[in-house]
């Protein structure tokens, strides 16, 4: 049993120390570092996202009885995406970049913000927050995943060893949560 309850271990990110990132190394044999930029931005918004949807989640249930235990999780998921948002600037700044610090669109997070059956549908009549997150974040892992291909190394390392565990981590706590026990 982990700390908060499940059946799974927690292993919280393990970020690079900023700036030991050199420019030469992470714009990588024939990158274009203004493509590099603007796909880590594309990352950085994702996990603004992320972050903003778990906050907007949690103050939804402020005043509510409605699954506190669960807060904590939540909690946690969202300091992880606001983690991983420091760590997606450092990487624009070490190159030299611009960040574009704003969510943009929701994208895969939109369906858990606009939701207003609660965090679990007990009707059976639809998806519930907690599916919606389930789904965004698997939606996340898939992307980091495809994404990795082009990156610097250093990049492309940290995407897949510690974002994209990460959202998947997520994904098979809120899929426990739901009491499901396949996929992910």
């Amino acid at each position: 049993m982990s700390a908060i309850g499940l059946n799974m271990p927690y292993e919280p990110l393990q970020p690079p120390i900023p700036g030991t990132l050199p420019a030469r190394e992470m714009t990588g044999e024939g990158s274009d570092p203004r493509e590099v930029i603007a796909r880590l931005n594309a990352l950085l918004h994702g996990e603004i996202a992320a972050a903003e949807t778990y906050r907007l989640t949690l103050q939804r249930l402020d005043g509510s009885d409605e699954l506190v235990t669960y807060r904590g999780v939540l909690r946690q998921f969202q300091e992880e995406h606001e983690l991983a948002a420091e760590v997606l600037r450092e990487f624009i700044a070490d190159l030299g970049g611009e960040v574009m610090d704003q969510s943009g669109s929701w994208g895969v997070w939109a369906g858990a913000v606009q939701c207003s059956k609660g965090l679990f549908d007990l009707t059976g009549k639809g998806q519930a927050t907690m599916e919606h997150l389930m789904n965004a974040e698997q939606g996340a892992f898939e992307g980091y995943i495809a994404r990795q291909a082009g990156l610097p190394d250093s990049v492309a390392t940290f995407l897949r060893e510690q974002l994209a565990p990460a959202h998947r981590r997520h994904a098979k706590m809120l899929r426990e949560l739901l009491g499901e026990t396949d996929g992910v």
